[in-house]
């Protein structure tokens, strides 16, 4: 997993490269520079890498650039900081290391000699700047701007610095005793003298110079200077360098005093150098565009003015470039070379092959073409290299995913996700409230299967990087925004005709599936993708498409043409190369100037678009953009909100067709006071008030719209959060203030985190669902989806026929050490049905502990206890076992579903001891109690608890039982709530042996006495150790009869008991159910007695959640206690309510049988309903049992719902409890044909609305 940027300790950073290798003490520098849009907060760090002592993850012996090895602060000056890392050079002879530190305008000199290192060293001295406290750019002998590229020459002791922002090159003499602070250059390459700095063309002139190759076998250095196309190589032997000299030759130009562009693809163009000093071949890397390596013939006695490349690397031939991964091809190369044995390693990442190249560069084996003849990183099942993987860290499947784009069809319930790295599109099915069912892709574009993410030839069917998506619900049409081919694909994404690797119906912005040329007009389109743009995350999303449902129009951000294009999309009108019928930010569909005109942008020969001017820009306007980003479109009041991505702006339009006009002004500005400011506000480098965090963004992505209540939400992606805007068009305004925040914890924060569950980082594109308030993001850092389901007091619901349908709450703070969230909060639900009887319910009660595992970094939930009540109905005297005699605690919940006041009546009966208390419910309240309200002088307690009250109440208890290992287990139990004196009852499912004990539970509830017998009985009837005779009981009113089955069997006896009255009526009874290590209590579930049935339904998940960390099954237990054979007929239900199998038995007379899911219906993780129908009575038990993540068994009986039980009064759920490691699931069935509809409320103790998030 990655690491956060955050992360900063001894041994472990962000993004670590390696920098330098100190052959003399077998030493590494490494940089530790962060994500690119963290970055510039980079440190170095040295490591002992000597062959005796390596080891895997060793800690630094020093840090520079930071204070501390725990700090990484974002810029700063002084002797121990770092703004910026943009050079290095290591002097292995006296053991210093130069550093360029381009932010704040100075070169920085650390001595590394062993024996005088320290771990947070001081530098020894400063190069641009007089002091260490200093960093004004400056020109002069000693001054320096934005120094990038340095070269330490070891022979002569000089050091060279590109001094970009003064174009020009300085030569220092860093000799020991010449090194000083604040020193002045020797001489000046690129100016007539040291006090010049104006940009220029000639053999003596630069334009922003960038990168340096030094020549030590002929003393010549090559520069690259980027603003006039070319590079230029010197003389540099001290004899006879001198201020102004000038260069011998110029590669990538005709003659020195020009500066095109080429047209050739045989000549250079600036980019990084590498040297092959002992053959005299140049290599210019192109790999972020062009996908090659150039290599020239730079010999002193070959070179030429302008050559033509000799070969070429990474492509067969020097015409176009292909964008593949293979033995010859690679996208993105980053080579390095090593001389001594003549081979070029080729590191290459996203979005190419996840790999390291190893190419033979001896002498005549440099071929246009050549293959590489080894690779480290992608191996198949036999060992070999495998040339054509291209996966990151080998790792492809029909889960896992790196999101940036994500659409949502709320009428099929599906959701589209872009893979960008795996150049695919993946579609997911929803269930009916438009939750992520089973995160397994069921349809992919772009791909053949979902374990393949080849970058293929440009088709009807292929994609490369793709970045956007919308969908069109009257259509069924899928838009996909193919970034690399600068088109948007159009898929006929009907739910019956859609298929894995589909070919698309149009292609918007290319004259046909081949093109992929970028341009401008009203039928061409222009990324920037192949220039990094929507790759990285330093710059705004170049891309982002929009559905205008009401008027039947595509909106596609085009942000290298600065604009946005509206598409008819009505039936019949989308058409490969079809035109646009409309423009934003620009005054025609031929113009594509940037606003303001000195845009953000700086291109050189190869398109690579520069860095961002983030302060200080020039006025901006009300019309233009400067790389158009996300779109959403307001169907409510036909607006149009586009972000504004350079200018860190949401702007607002009347989109309305009667009131359009291309380039029309917008109505309202987002992100900035005015309409003329264009600057960010980045929140880990200021210092902001709230009302300015609420205000103003950092380079926005995404948007989306809550048509409910008239929200807007923007992706403030360079700030890693969700703004929420009241956005009506009452109300909104230029310059107004956000009403809420996600992601981070308030307006002026940006933490980058680790990922935790309320944590954003790098988010790119979100979607909103209004209808049950969920924003759906793409958080690309950690490459995952997330998902946020705002609060709310109030929840329709839609129970799809033959199914279930839950919610839990999230217990988010657990085992995060932060006491001020993680508190324990509580809520009393009713459900209301909307005509028809209400559907059956059950309440899941979760305990678990979320760990923290240290090398991975992530946190995964041990679950401790698993435990479940179907939801008990009010009544006017309900009658609980309570047991805390080896220091258990016993919550009582009584709610109130009435409008007025009661008094509840408690009544705690134990031995001879009767206590009572009075508690009074607000209308519609509830209370949640420890039955410490009793009070008693010892509380070693066994005996019964009665809530009673003049008027219906609902009432439950959970018991805590504290273990052996100082870990809590929780079980839930409604009491006597179903009691209504009829038997005999059943109990199955009981356990004796193999770590189980059984404990049979009666309780009478009655006025009148009752007696009976308790027969147990084995698989077929037979007898069962320790239960070989039937047990008699009596039960005076308001007693209890206990009574164990045990077994000292090795192997676990299941059973059932029949408890069969012969005085009075039948008791309430259970079975409580333990699993024990020895003494340690491992798990306990508790199984009413029932009267037997012919008709229940099951609700089934065995799927992992956030809540239920492990494998799960399902287990039935069916007891015929009749003398009649019985008929048993099962089917399975998915959670959309479709059929998915049917199985039938006989089940002898006087026998119990189990079958797991997977034995009845060959599945093993499913979600829905099972409904079991059956000719003769029989008892029922349905156990999930989870193996957690310490390998040991949670069972949690379920229970089911009988149809005949249910009725149109509504539900009671009477104690929701989220929070210090207590969640809670709610659970409905529908067992009818049709869907069940109603509405949940939720309140607090005193009945007062009170908001919850469930998911």
């Amino acid at each position: 997993r990655r690491n956060s940027p955050e992360i900063a300790t001894r041994s472990e950073g962000s993004l670590i490269s390696g920098i330098a290798y100190d052959n003399v003490n077998h030493r590494l520098f490494a940089r530790d520079s962060s994500v690119i849009a963290w970055g510039p907060n980079g440190r170095l760090l040295v490591f002992d890498v000597h062959p005796d002592r390596m080891v895997n993850g060793p800690q630094a012996l020093a840090v520079f650039g930071q204070p501390d090895f725990t700090t990484r602060r974002l810029g700063g000056v002084g002797p121990q900081k770092l703004a910026s890392i943009n050079g290095t050079v290591l002097d292995e002879k006296h053991q210093r290391l130069f550093v360029s530190d381009g932010d704040n305008n100075r070169v920085l000199i650390w001595d590394v000699d062993p024996a005088r290192l320290t771990e947070t060293p001081n530098a020894m001295a400063v190069i641009g700047q007089p002091d260490f406290y200093q960093n004004e750019p400056h020109v002069g002998a000693s001054g320096l701007n934005d120094p990038g590229s340095i070269h330490y020459d070891a022979a002569t002791d000089r050091l060279f610095v590109v001094d970009g922002g003064n174009h020009r090159i300085l030569t220092f003499d860093v000799t020991p005793q010449s090194l000083e602070t604040g020193m002045s250059a020797k001489t000046v390459i690129g100016q007539p003298d040291f006090n010049s700095n104006q940009p220029g063309v000639g053999a003596a002139r630069f334009d922003r110079p960038s990168r340096l190759s030094f020549d030590d076998l002929t003393e010549r250095l090559f520069v690259a200077d980027g603003g006039n196309q070319r590079v230029l190589v010197f003389d540099v032997r001290p004899a006879v360098l001198d201020l102004g000299s000038t260069a011998t030759h110029v590669l990538g130009q005709d003659t020195f005093g020009t500066s095109e562009r080429r047209v050739d693809l045989r000549k250079l163009a600036p980019g990084q150098m590498i040297l092959n000093r002992r053959q005299q071949q140049l290599m210019v890397n192109e790999g972020t565009v062009a996908n090659r390596t150039l290599v020239f013939d730079v010999h002193p006695d070959r070179i030429e003015n302008n050559p033509d490349a000799m070969a070429v690397l990474f492509q067969t031939d020097f015409e176009k470039s292909k964008r593949r991964t293979s033995q010859i091809y690679e996208n993105s190369p980053r080579p390095f070379l090593d001389e001594d044995t003549n081979t070029l390693y080729v590191a290459s990442g996203y979005p190419g092959g996840n790999r390291v190249l190893l190419m033979d560069m001896s002498p005549g084996q440099v071929t246009t073409g050549m293959p590489a003849f080894d690779l480290i990183g992608h191996y198949d099942d036999e060992g070999k290299p495998n040339f054509d993987a291209r996966a990151a860290y080998g790792r492809i499947n029909d889960r896992f995913i790196y999101p940036r784009g994500v659409a949502l069809d709320p009428v099929d319930h599906r959701l589209f996700v872009n893979d960008q790295y795996n150049n695919r599109v993946l579609m997911f099915e929803l269930d009916a409230e438009n939750r992520i069912a089973d995160r397994v892709v069921d349809v992919v574009l772009g791909q053949p299967d979902a374990y393949t993410g080849q970058l293929r030839e440009i088709s009807a069917r292929t994609l490369q990087i793709p970045l956007a998506l919308a969908y069109d619900i009257h259509s069924k049409q899928l838009f996909v925004g193919d970034g690399w081919n600068n088109r948007v694909m159009v898929f006929d994404a009907h739910p019956d005709r859609l298929r894995t690797f589909d070919e698309a119906v149009a292609a918007l912005g290319q004259r046909d599936f081949k093109s992929d040329e970028p341009s401008v007009g009203p039928d061409r389109l222009n990324f920037g993708v192949s220039w990094g743009r929507g790759i990285q995350s330093a710059a705004p999303t170049p891309l982002a498409l929009e559905v205008d449902t009401n008027h039947h129009r595509l909106f596609v951000s085009d942000g290298i043409n600065h604009r946005v294009l509206a598409f008819d999309i009505r039936p019949g009108m989308v058409k490969t190369g079809a035109s646009a019928i409309g423009v934003l930010g620009q005054r025609d569909l031929e113009q594509n100037d940037p606003t303001p005109k000195e845009s953000s942008r700086v291109t050189d020969s190869l398109g690579v678009l520069g860095a961002r001017v983030v302060s200080g820009r020039a006025p901006v306007n009300n019309r233009g953009f400067d790389t158009p980003s996300g779109l959403v479109y307001d169907v409510n009041h036909d607006r149009l909100f586009v972000v504004d991505g350079n200018n860190s702006r949401v702007m607002a339009f009347d989109a309305a067709p009667s009131r359009w006009q291309d380039g029309q002004e917008s109505i309202a500005i987002l992100g900035q006071m005015n309409d003329t400011e264009g600057d960010e506000v980045r929140l880990d480098r200021l210092e902001v008030g709230e009302d300015k965090g609420r205000r103003r963004m950092r380079m926005p992505s995404g948007l989306t719209y809550d048509t409910a209540n008239d929200r807007l939400l923007v992706n403030d992606k360079g700030n890693d959060r969700i703004l929420f805007f009241e956005a009506h068009p009452d109300v909104l305004e230029t310059g107004m203030a956000a009403s809420g925040v996600i992601g981070q914890k308030d307006y002026v924060s940006r933490i980058a985190g680790n990922g935790e569950q309320e944590q954003l980082l790098d988010p790119r594109e979100i979607t909103f669902d209004p209808e049950h308030q969920r924003l759906y993001v793409t958080d690309s850092f950690w490459a995952r989806l997330m998902v946020f389901d705002l609060p709310r007091a109030e929840r329709s619901v839609a129970i799809p026929a033959n199914t279930t349908m839950s919610y839990r709450t999230l217990d988010a703070w657990n085992g995060r050490d932060q006491s001020d969230q993680d508190i324990r909060h509580a809520w009393r639900g009713s459900l209301k049905s909307e005509g028809g009887p209400a559907p059956g319910a059950m309440l899941v009660y979760y305990n678990t502990h979320r760990e923290l595992d240290v090398l991975a970094k992530r946190r995964s939930r041990l679950l401790l206890s698993e435990t479940s009540v179907v939801t008990p109905q009010p009544q006017t005297k309900t009658v609980f076992y309570v047991d805390v005699r080896q220091g258990q605690q016993v919550t009582l919940i009584v709610t109130n579903p009435e409008s007025r006041e009661v008094q509840v009546t408690l009544r705690l009966s134990y031995g001879d001891h009767v206590r009572t208390a009075k508690v009074s419910l607000r209308a519609n309240g509830f209370r949640a109690k420890l039955l410490e309200i009793f009070d008693p002088d010892e509380w070693v307690v066994e005996g019964t608890l009665e809530v009673s009250a003049p008027q219906p109440v609902a009432a439950m208890v959970l018991t805590h039982t504290l273990t052996e290992r100082g870990e809590t287990l929780v079980l839930a139990s409604k009491g006597s709530s179903e009691w209504d004196g009829r038997g005999p009852l059943v109990i199955p499912g009981l356990k004796a042996g193999g770590g189980y004990r059984s404990e049979l539970v009666l309780i009478n509830p009655d006025e009148s006495v009752m007696e009976g017998v308790i027969t147990v009985f084995g698989r077929d009837s037979g007898a069962v150790s320790g239960a070989s005779q039937p047990v008699p009981y009596h039960l005076a009113p308001g007693d209890v009869f206990r009574w164990s089955l045990e077994s000292s069997y090795g192997v676990t006896e299941t059973s059932y008991g029949v408890i069969r009255p012969t005085v009075g009526t039948a008791p309430s009874a259970m079975a409580r159910v333990r699993l024990l290590r020895g003494t340690l209590l491992l798990s306990e579930t508790e199984i009413p007695a029932r009267v037997s049935t012919q008709n229940a339904w099951f609700s089934i998940d065995t799927l992992p959640s956030i809540l239920r960390h492990g494998e799960s099954q399902m287990l039935f237990t069916f007891a015929n206690a009749t003398r009649t054979p019985a008929t048993v007929r099962l089917t399975l239900f998915d959670e959309l309510g479709k059929e998915h199998g049917r199985w039938e038995r006989i089940l002898p007379a006087f026998s119990q049988r189990v079958w797991s899911l997977g034995e009845l219906f060959n599945v093993q993780k499913h979600r829905g309903a099972v409904r079991l129908w059956t000719d003769v009575p029989l008892a029922l038990s349905a156990q999930r049992v989870t193996r957690n993540l310490r390998g040991e068994s949670v069972e949690n009986e379920l229970g089911y719902i009988e149809t005949a039980a249910l009725t149109s009064q509504g539900l009671e759920f009477p104690a929701i409890f989220d929070g210090q490691g207590l969640a809670t699931e709610i659970v409905l069935i529908n067992p009818s044909n049709e869907t069940t509809k109603g509405q949940i409320i939720f309140v607090g103790s005193e009945g007062q609305s009170k908001d919850i998030i469930l998911r």
